[in-house]
């Protein structure tokens, strides 16, 4: 269906079809290329008053409010509690066009797509799960049932144009993530083996980097999507909560929260300070992407990212 502001530039241009035109009957480089033409003639016909009074008002081109040094010594830090075997990984700050629309229940026009048919990324673990895919497929070229892991982790400045309401949110923010992927192994293994690696980490960054005086409570929250199937991994969940310090664990069963996202379990862990303010920071669980990528079912993967920007943000209550 169309919007109303779609239609309404189709009725001034009174251009019947236009759109359907376009749509289909123009190849992705032919459409990049009349784009090409058009943004340049366009732009031949701004000045640069106009540029800075763009720039003073567009909230999606505002620097964030953090000192960079800040966050530097805060990924230094995570990347030093890194599990072995995770590979630090630079991604580009732009990807396919369609990676989170295609992997994930994200609406398009809240992603940035570009000109050159690629989009900014909107969601890092998308794009993890993307190279992953690409290594594991190498792996599987030398050894058909390679079970060896893609293990990667990245911090990211990702950007998505949706309204934001609380004030610790903006238009770009980053994320420090991890991917895991690898080859069903039967018996839950490697499902297991990756819970327990990424959940453990965070507890880590909590307990290491974080001041522990100001947190006075940590939850750790998981959504459970196939609780006759789960038996194992919520063994390692148990397992996770004895390991940890001061966790509470909240347990929701045959839920539907991000279900359209995540597969079988997500995690969530929140902060809360001495003011009973929560904070959601942490985030993860298993996904299809690689077996839909891969076209593999043996696949899997588990993704998940803290929000370095959030934890900046609040660092009155607990980080320096």
């Amino acid at each position: 269906m169309i919007n109303p502001i779609v239609r309404r530039i189709l009725q001034k241009l009174n251009l019947p079809g236009l759109d359907e035109s376009l749509i289909n009957k123009l190849k992705f480089s032919e459409l990049q290329s009349l784009l090409l033409y058009v943004f340049s003639r366009k732009v031949a016909k701004l000045d640069t008053a106009g540029l800075f009074n763009d720039y003073r008002n567009n909230r999606l081109v505002q620097p964030s409010i953090l000192d960079p040094r800040k966050f530097m010594e805060l990924e230094l830090s995570m990347f030093s509690l890194l599990p072995d075997g995770f590979v630090p990984i630079e991604l580009s700050p732009v990807t396919s066009l369609g990676t989170s629309s295609l992997m994930g229940p994200v609406n398009q026009n809240i992603i940035i797509s570009t000109i050159r048919n690629c989009e900014v990324v909107s969601d890092v673990t998308n794009v993890m799960a993307l190279e992953c895919s690409r290594r594991r497929m190498e792996l599987l070229q030398q050894d058909k049932k390679s079970t060896t892991l893609v293990k990667l982790a990245t911090v990211q400045r990702q950007m998505r144009t949706q309204p934001v309401q609380d004030k610790n949110h903006t238009a770009h923010f980053k994320i420090f993530a991890l991917c895991t992927a690898g080859r069903d192994e039967g018996s839950d293994r490697f499902e297991q083996e990756a819970l327990l690696e990424h959940v453990s980490f965070y507890f880590r960054v909590i307990e290491e980097i974080l001041k522990p005086d100001r947190i006075k409570k940590k939850t750790l929250k998981i959504f459970n999507y196939d609780e006759s199937r789960n038996a194992t991994l919520m063994e390692t969940v148990n397992t996770i909560i004895r390991l940890g310090e001061n966790v509470e664990l909240v347990v929701e069963k045959n839920s539907d929260y991000g279900r359209n996202y995540y597969r079988r379990l997500r995690f969530m862990i929140d902060l809360t300070n001495a003011d009973n303010k929560s904070y959601n920071v942490i985030d993860g669980g298993f996904t299809d992407w690689t077996s839909v990528l891969m076209k593999n079912n043996k696949e899997r993967l588990m993704t998940s990212g803290i929000g370095t920007e959030l934890l900046l943000k609040i660092n009155n209550f607990f980080y320096f």
